[in-house]
């Protein structure tokens, strides 16, 4: 089993195909299928698209870049996702700490745990802005 071709593989071909192009619009004259040299009209090249082969090649290699370009981008993106989730986990870990600072502080009722509840808040306060 061959392997198919890829966008650059028909950009490559169509390239190396341009100047065999250009001479058959020039002199209009191929060999057949017999080794013979026979005529080509201007009218059969038209039709056949011929013309448009270089045309089509530049348009593949640009295809090819753009999806390199893609390609690129996403593995960069697959690069950055560990960091984020870890960013994401050091967040939610800071929030839960914060959450149960205040809670500390919500439930002390009497006035001699004024203390305990300022250094809950500021404990909280600490911890939410070294996660910021």
């Amino acid at each position: 089993m061959t392997n198919p071709l890829t966008i650059a593989d028909v950009a490559a071909l169509a390239k190396a195909a341009t100047p065999a192009i250009e001479n058959l619009r020039t002199s209009q004259r191929q060999l057949d299928a017999d080794g013979s040299h026979v005529g080509v009209s201007r009218q059969a090249l038209e039709e056949s698209g011929y013309d448009r082969l270089p045309e089509i090649a530049a348009l593949l290699a640009e295809t090819a870049a753009e999806r390199d370009m893609l390609i690129a981008a996403n593995n960069q993106l697959e690069d950055a996702l560990p960091d984020i989730r870890t960013d994401r986990n050091t967040l939610r870990n800071a929030i839960k700490e914060i959450v149960g600072h205040l809670g500390a502080a919500s439930r002390q009722r009497s006035p001699n745990d004024d203390k305990i509840i300022a250094d809950h808040i500021d404990d909280a306060l600490a911890i939410g802005r070294k996660a910021l």
